[in-house]
């Protein structure tokens, strides 16, 4: 269900080890033909330090 100014993210994966810790981030725009294409890390709250 969408709402205005929010986006939703869900995430399924199968196959990783049971009682590790994994890393995961969103970046500001879609994939591309480019690594650079998908913008940067996505961050609700920017860091005021970059």
């Amino acid at each position: 269900m969408p709402w205005h100014g929010q986006t939703t993210v869900m995430l399924k994966v199968t196959g990783l080890q049971p009682n590790r810790k994994y890393g995961a981030h969103a970046h500001t725009k879609e994939c591309g033909p480019k690594p650079a294409d998908s913008g940067p890390h996505f961050q609700h709250l920017p860091d005021p330090v970059t």
